[in-house]
């Protein structure tokens, strides 16, 4: 309760204490008329006390209201001061996490930044890959075209080298050479024929003697020796003698001509 209520009450209280001769003669001090207006006194100060009275039982109990609204207000203060501590550890702790979150944020963004860094490399290192594989497609697509140029070339030579080969073929000339290359081929047919009966008088010579390859000297590049070497010396085909020396050296084309013709 405030001081100037109380103030105001404890005036009230003792102005109703006071009784009305004492009101009477306090105010009405002189004067023939005081003996006169004394009942009419009385009774307007009885109005007075009786209205005062009720006035301050109207007090009373606005005191009293106020008493139980004070007593509910520290009980709701006591609350609220309980609500603040909470509200207060509550704060804390938010404020606590939003230093948390903003850690966690510092981190993510010196993690995005790097990120963002590898990724520009990444993109940097495709553009430099792209651009050299372009320099490559291009150079490729040169030699292409030079390889094909010198294809191109080479199959116009090998068709005007064809054309020669066949303008020379069919010429005199060329028909001569069709026909040594027939006379060599069937050169070659006897040769072996030859080279397959002289095997064959071979194996005639060891069983007759019964040697078996003793006194025969195969060596190839050098001339065979028949029997004894005092006789028979070389060999002897169709009343023809001839030198054998081996058919895959180029005096191959002697020894035929040496089988067929007679000569060495």
């Amino acid at each position: 309760m405030s001081s100037s209520l109380k103030t105001t009450l404890q005036s009230l209280e003792t102005a109703t204490m006071l009784s009305p001769q004492h009101i009477t003669r306090s105010a009405y001090r002189g004067g023939g008329m005081r003996e006169n207006y004394r009942d009419r006194e009385d009774v307007v100060n009885e109005g007075v006390m009786k209205s005062m009275r009720a006035r301050l039982s109207v007090l009373a109990s606005q005191v009293t209201d106020l008493h139980c609204e004070a007593a509910t207000l520290k009980t709701d203060n006591s609350d609220l001061s309980k609500i603040v501590v909470e509200r207060g550890i509550e704060l804390s702790k938010e404020r606590e996490k939003r230093e948390r979150l903003k850690v966690d944020l510092e981190i993510c963004r010196s993690a995005l930044g790097k990120a963002k860094t590898e990724y520009e490399d990444i993109i940097n290192g495709l553009k430099t890959e792209i651009c050299e594989v372009k320099v490559d497609k291009e150079s490729v697509e040169k030699r292409s075209l030079e390889r094909d140029a010198a294809n191109t070339s080479v199959i116009r030579t090998m068709k005007h080298k064809l054309v020669e080969v066949e303008s020379y073929l069919c010429s005199s000339e060329g028909r001569s050479y069709s026909k040594l290359e027939g006379r060599l081929a069937e050169t070659k047919l006897r040769l072996v024929m030859a080279l397959s009966e002289r095997d064959e008088m071979e194996m005639m010579l060891r069983e007759r003697e019964g040697t078996g390859t003793e006194g025969v000297r195969s060596e190839w590049g050098s001339e065979c020796e028949w029997g004894d070497e005092k006789e028979n010396r070389g060999g002897e085909l169709g009343g023809k003698s001839f030198t054998v020396y081996n058919y895959e050296e180029p005096d191959v084309r002697r020894t035929a001509l040496g089988i067929f013709n007679g000569k060495k």
